[in-house]
């Protein structure tokens, strides 16, 4: 979803002609940030367990928004903190798994349907009545090659705010600042 969002916002930059060569240049406040929190998501999901997945995935959320709060002024931001706020959340009181719906899992894939069954799917986890949220959970499903996911409603929002941030940062006025996303285009 997040390279949906990236794609959109990108076509829609250039169409209002905006360019890409100012993307190069966000000056946005704690960049570095998402790397580092996307980093130690893929960490936390792919290699560890138990209290090891749960810090590391915390800390990938917390740096995310972090970031989000640094940045909160900059156009498409606040969709973005909402859609990872709203990600955390049904994690958090899910214990930090992912509710996936299981007819959309069936759909997007029918070999994972035993490995989410089991708990072995990352950070999915079966929804089931006992799990929370649910309505925040994978409740959707996405497949057009080479786009195929399962998502939420905060990787929507997520997407939403990446589209509009790239769009912004490709239409901005020349010299403008990125954390004022007012700039003044008169002297």
């Amino acid at each position: 979803m997040v390279t949906i969002g990236l794609l959109l916002g990108l076509v829609a930059g250039w169409l209002r002609k905006g360019s890409f060569w100012s993307l190069g240049s966000p000056s946005m406040r704690g960049l570095w940030l998402v790397p580092v929190a996307f980093f130690l998501q893929s960490l936390a999901i792919h290699l560890l367990h138990g209290t090891a997945y749960v810090i590391m995935l915390a800390a990938g959320y917390m740096g995310m928004m972090g970031f989000a709060a640094l940045n909160l002024r900059i156009i498409g931001i606040p969709w973005m903190a909402a859609g990872t706020l709203a990600n955390f959340t049904v994690m958090a009181v899910n214990g930090l798994r992912m509710p996936a719906y299981l007819p959309v899992v069936q759909h997007y894939n029918p070999q994972l349907v035993p490995l989410l069954l089991a708990g072995r799917l990352g950070k999915s986890i079966a929804m089931t009545s006992a799990t929370r949220l649910d309505f925040l959970g994978d409740i959707f499903t996405f497949k057009m090659s080479p786009f195929v996911s399962l998502f939420s409603v905060g990787d929507v929002l997520i997407a939403v705010g990446l589209a509009e941030v790239m769009q912004y940062l490709m239409t901005r006025p020349k010299g403008g600042n990125v954390s004022d996303p007012v700039a003044k285009t008169a002297p």
